[in-house]
This record gives C-alpha cells, sequence and structure tokens, in this order.
C-alpha cells in the first residue's frame, strides 16, 4: 500500500520505503564526505560547513516546489538518485567558484571585490552553461510516458536549478 513519509508530505509505496531509508545513510556519507573534502581543498571550516549547508538547502527547496507547484506527492528511489546527483555537481559548482576566485589572486592580487567579481563573472558562464545542459537534458525525460521518469526529470531539475541559484546567491555571500 501507499504510505505516508514521516514528517515528509509524500507518499511512498511501502515497499520502497525501507530501500530509501536504507540509502539517506549513504546520502548523509555522501554529505559528510563532501563537508571533510571541502574543509581539506578549501581549508576553512566556516567556508566548508556553509558551502555543504548551500549544496543541501537545495533539496528542500526542490521538494516544496514539486509539491505545492507541480503538486507531486509521490517519491520513488529513482529520485534518491536525484540526492546523489545534486551532491556532487553541487560541490562541483562550490569548487568551481572556489578555485576561481584563488585563481583571480594571480590578476587581481589582494582586491576581494574584484576576485569575487571575476570569479562571479566566469562562474556564470562556465556554470551556466553546465547545469542549463544538464537541466534541460532532465527535462527532457518529461517527454517520456512513464510517470516516474517525468517526476525524477521534473525533481532533477528544481535541484540543479537550486544549486545554481544558491551557488551565485548564497554561497557568494559567505
Amino acid at each position: 500500500g501507499v504510505i505516508p513519509y514521516a514528517g515528509f508530505p509524500f507518499e511512498v509505496i511501502y515497499e520502497t520505503s525501507d530501500v530509501i531509508l536504507k540509502q539517506v545513510w549513504w546520502l548523509v556519507g555522501s554529505f559528510s564526505f563532501l563537508f571533510v573534502y571541502s574543509i581539506f581543498i578549501m581549508d576553512s571550516y566556516f567556508v566548508a560547513i556553509f558551502g555543504a549547508v548551500g549544496v543541501f538547502l537545495s533539496i528542500p527547496c526542490a521538494l516544496a516546489i514539486l509539491n505545492g507547484i507541480f503538486q507531486i506527492h509521490y517519491i520513488d528511489v529513482i529520485d534518491v538518485i536525484a540526492l546523489f546527483l545534486i551532491c556532487g555537481i553541487g560541490a562541483d559548482c562550490l569548487f568551481i567558484i572556489f578555485e576561481l576566485f584563488k585563481q583571480a589572486k594571480t590578476v587581481y592580487g589582494d582586491n576581494n571585490k574584484r576576485r569575487l567579481a571575476y570569479a562571479t563573472q566566469r562562474g556564470i558562464t562556465a556554470l551556466g552553461t553546465s547545469i542549463s545542459t544538464s537541466g534541460v537534458s532532465f527535462l527532457a525525460l518529461c517527454t517520456s510516458g512513464v510517470r516516474i521518469m517525468c517526476f525524477f526529470g521534473i525533481f532533477s531539475f528544481l535541484l540543479l536549478f537550486f544549486a545554481f541559484v544558491f551557488t551565485f546567491t548564497y554561497y557568494l555571500g559567505i
């Protein structure tokens, strides 16, 4: 049968809820790895913590839009894959912006405002192209006659969109 997920405004088929719950621990491990790796690469606990939080924030935003606007009240095992994808793609967004900021030091020295503007300008071009092509490919799943694939495509697109938005708003503010 269909059961409501505890604390979650979606319906989940009973048999798949066990599979999803087991995958949540792998997702926690993925975000933990992202955090630890971010500390290593960025050499800052503050930036690593808030960067990982920014990647994670795309998940509740996408779920809210999925539930509120699209009226999709169903989560399946395939949607868990999108959570792992956004962990990796969101981390890439953070690392690209951080690396562009570091590279800008050779051009602008210690002028952080110019370095940030440089990283933003280059990052929007690079990540905008990457995220938009991936997002369109996920939206192409909406042409599938399979409802679950359509839901997966919309959910994945929303995750990508919010990861992009949080990278260029929330993360740059850090």
